[in-house]
């Protein structure tokens, strides 16, 4: 089990103090505000590198570090570089020593984000399993086990898992309280997928009016709740929480989660006709620029499908096209389908149905041929609205049914209201 050392977060906190110097400024250019506070509380434990860049900026001597052995400090740093977007770094890291407890839930993150979810689960299935493991290390694993298992639609697994978790280690003294809001978000998308919105209400909103919330546990729970409010079709006040999400995370090291709000922010946005469209590809500009920098060619092309649309709203085809055309070439599988449900959307709005339908057609037959995810069901049902807004109602409900028959027949309320416009 790691064991944190408490005494040099005290002793950090204790010198800021005297210090006069807020957390960003003890922080800056060495960690992030909201893990400096986790190191200060004896929640997280510092790397020895970051120990004694902490320690030569307050001006005290580096806390010793007896407790952490090497193997704990490769884990720490490589769960730092995947969580600010450096894949290749972490890999590295790991590469030298995986034999801390929390190496496997890193392993676990790596295998996510490179979409290889079976060993993702695998990872993340031995952490939990592991009794010598923190409950912090047990906490997270959960996590991203519900995480998986709801893209997975293994909805079932998703909330065993994470209901267990709140009962059994949520409540313990050595967890942090972010991690607990991040577990209660992540449980709360599930149900709103599988249309139990009382539960996923239920899940939302302890922190949103905690002044003495951590910035990590606000952003959290404002994600959260902008979610089920999209799923309940309001979008307006969805996109006023997840914008005061943006504003906190903005002072966070967590590139790639900036990106995937300010996407999500983006697409609330959207759904308002008279939206700002210059906002709005300003927004998903900056997630490409952060995206380019992690290499994360995905969630670029996803980002360039939906300029895509931007540019149809704007009546500008060529454009439109050529964001398409870009999207296209890098994505495959349910993404590619999603790409080209947008672009039916798209020509629907510029009046070209031929060219819709085709779009859609090749969306169904990738539907089709590969396997079931939340993504994909999600595509279903934008595939059904964008039929019914062409009129071909007996395509629509074949879609309709596609979507029901992965989740259920009440599920996924926020598919169907996040339809293509």
């Amino acid at each position: 089990m790691v064991t944190i050392d408490s005494a040099q977060g005290r002793a950090f906190k204790t010198a800021r103090l005297n210090l006069g110097m807020s957390l960003a400024e003890a922080s800056e250019g060495i960690c992030s505000e909201s893990y400096l506070s986790l190191i200060e509380s004896g929640k997280r434990q510092a790397s020895v590198k970051m120990s004694r860049q902490l320690a030569s900026r307050l001006s005290v001597s580096a806390p010793a570090q007896k407790r952490q052995t090497k193997a704990q400090a490769i884990a720490l740093e490589a769960e730092l570089a995947i969580r600010t977007g450096n894949k290749k770094q972490a890999k590295e890291l790991l590469a030298k020593d995986s034999t801390d407890e929390r190496a496997n839930f890193v392993h676990g993150l790596i295998a996510e984000v490179e979409g290889n979810f079976e060993s993702a689960m695998n990872f993340q299935e031995a952490c939990l399993n592991n009794l010598e493991a923190s409950n912090q290390t047990r906490l997270d694993s959960s996590i991203a086990i519900c995480r998986i298992a709801a893209n997975q639609l293994q909805v079932s697994t998703a909330i065993e898992v994470g209901e267990r978790a709140l009962r059994e280690l949520a409540n313990q003294s050595d967890v942090d309280s972010a991690s607990v809001s991040e577990l209660r978000a992540t449980l709360s998308g599930v149900y709103c997928e599988t249309g139990d919105m009382l539960r996923a209400r239920q899940l939302t909103d302890p922190a949103l009016n905690d002044s003495n919330a951590e910035d990590r546990t606000k952003v959290q729970e404002l994600w959260s709740r902008s979610y089920v409010l999209a799923a309940e079709s309001k979008f307006e006040e969805a996109a006023v929480l997840s914008k005061s999400a943006l504003a906190l995370l903005e002072k966070m090291e967590r590139p790639m989660k900036l990106a995937a709000l300010k996407q999500t922010h983006a697409w609330y946005l959207l759904q308002d006709e008279n939206a700002d469209l210059n906002f709005i590809e300003q927004e998903l500009l900056e997630c490409i620029a952060i995206a380019s920098m992690a290499d994360a060619q995905v969630m670029q092309a996803n980002c360039r499908a939906v300029l895509g649309l931007v540019e149809a709203m704007r009546a500008n085809s060529s454009a439109s096209e050529n964001y398409f055309a870009s999207a296209l070439s890098q994505l495959q599988g349910s993404d590619l389908a999603g790409a080209l449900i947008l672009q039916a959307n798209a020509h629907v709005r510029l009046g070209d149905s031929g060219a819709a339908k085709s779009a859609l057609l090749s969306a169904r037959n990738l539907l089709e041929a590969s396997g079931a995810t939340r993504s994909e069901a999600y595509a279903w049902r934008q595939l059904a609205a964008i039929y019914e807004e062409l009129g071909e109602a007996e395509s629509a409900l074949a879609c309709l049914k596609a979507a029901t028959d992965l989740i259920g027949l009440n599920a996924s309320p926020i598919a169907a209201s996040l339809d293509a416009r």
